[in-house]
């Protein structure tokens, strides 16, 4: 229980600094010291079936209620939990009754030091792409099903959102679990074969920037033409004068989407 009040008081304080936008302090001596004692403090708290290494910010529902919902927030190629930090922070105000978590990926990045990836991207072509999220079910397997057991949740209370490669694990994954929601941030559709295999089609957000270098705004529209062929319930929306980032406009669709679509409806 006191772990709980101090993991409460972590979680409080770091919302106070994004909420009022002190940000270098994160980047001071003591902020740096303070964020790293609270990642620790997180770490010894829920999920204690994840590997350690996945875990990142844990936004928790207010006043210490029962999630009802859980967001699971994936950062890009490169990236770590961190990155998306302030996304998980908006989705977790937009969905007060939902747990959001912003997990690490599985591996550290072969490309970036210091960064994470969720698996290899080697020549970036869409078959090795498929080979590998393929072999990495069952590691997100064992980092989610633990998860929802343990918050006594099921699969349709839950909503992928990510970026990037995170977005290509959100479509991969989401439609094959068949989840509630998915919102797919400059990602790639790898394998539209999950289509068929999903129990139950999520509802799917496609967010693009017109100018994205990384990922061309050409596997925005593939994604689209697939999932309209199969009459998947999406929506779509291409951020103008944008690159191979999050802005304002898309997130706060992004937290429009999800309210729409797995907030909990009033009794």
């Amino acid at each position: 229980m006191v772990l709980l009040r101090l993991q409460n008081m972590v979680a409080a304080v770091r919302r106070s600094l994004y909420t009022l936008g002190v940000t270098f302090i994160l980047f001071s001596v003591g902020g740096a010291a303070f964020w790293q004692w609270s990642k620790k403090v997180e770490q010894a708290l829920p999920h204690k079936e994840a590997k350690m290494e996945l875990l990142g910010p844990v936004f928790k529902p207010a006043e210490g209620k029962a999630p009802k919902k859980l967001v699971v927030v994936l950062h890009g190629y490169g990236a770590d939990a961190e990155n998306l930090w302030p996304v998980g922070y908006e989705i977790s105000k937009a969905l007060p009754e939902a747990e959001v978590l912003v997990p690490n990926g599985f591996d550290p990045c072969e490309g970036s030091v210091g960064g994470r990836q969720w698996f290899k991207m080697g020549r970036w072509t869409l078959p090795e792409w498929r080979a590998q999220l393929a072999q990495t079910k069952t590691r997100f397997d064992a980092y989610l099903m633990p998860i929802l057991s343990e918050l006594h949740l099921s699969i349709k209370d839950v909503a992928f959102v990510g970026f990037s490669q995170g977005g290509m694990m959100a479509l991969h994954f989401g439609i094959l679990y068949g989840i509630q929601a998915v919102v797919c941030f400059s990602g790639v559709f790898v394998d539209p074969n999950v289509l068929d295999q999903s129990p139950s089609l999520p509802h799917i957000l496609l967010v693009h920037g017109d100018s994205d270098p990384v990922i061309p705004p050409k596997a925005f529209f593939q994604a689209q033409e697939i999932l309209r062929a199969q009459n998947a319930p999406f929506e779509a929306s291409m951020q103008p004068n944008l690159d191979h980032s999050i802005n304002v406009d898309g997130l706060q669709r992004a937290c429009l989407f999800l309210k729409q679509y797995i907030a909990i409806s009033p009794q």
